[in-house]
């Protein structure tokens, strides 16, 4: 569905299987807001007092530019830190992709980054590390066409 957001993690056949270092967004460019990602510790009942972590996710696109906007709501839960990446799904080729107003480099397919972006033609997908993580108060993703 168009401005849809997925966040995934690592799958896992229990919970603390594997540590979770990355944040992969599936973005379906549109127009979309009030997508939330709620995180507690996933073992206690904490979550009844309040502790726990909120983090809001907005995408805005038209036919010049997508811009998704990451920021935190409640931080009353310590969340361990892990990677922001991001799939957008059937765009055209890039001109630029910024993160928090920083130009990112394009980069080779296999290429391992800390942050940059790769476009597959033939899956018309646009994956972009940000090299930012979750202990950022705000990230802004722009991709201009």
């Amino acid at each position: 569905k168009a401005g849809a957001m997925i966040p995934m993690q690592p799958g896992m056949k229990f919970f603390g299987e594997k540590p979770v270092d990355k944040m992969h967004l599936q973005v379906y460019p549109g127009n979309g807001k009030g997508h939330l990602l709620y995180q507690d510790d996933g073992l206690s009942f904490d979550y009844q007092k309040g502790k726990s972590s909120t983090t809001d996710y907005e995408i805005a696109y038209n036919s010049n530019e997508t811009k998704i906007l990451i920021k935190k709501i409640t931080n009353e839960f310590a969340v361990k830190p892990f990677q922001y990446l991001a799939t957008l799904h059937h765009l055209a080729v890039p001109k630029i992709v910024l993160v928090n107003g920083k130009k990112l480099s394009k980069n080779n397919a296999n290429q391992a980054v800390t942050a940059g972006w790769f476009y597959d033609a033939v899956n018309q997908q646009l994956q972009i590390h940000t090299g930012l993580n979750n202990q950022e108060s705000q990230i802004q993703i722009q991709v201009q066409y």
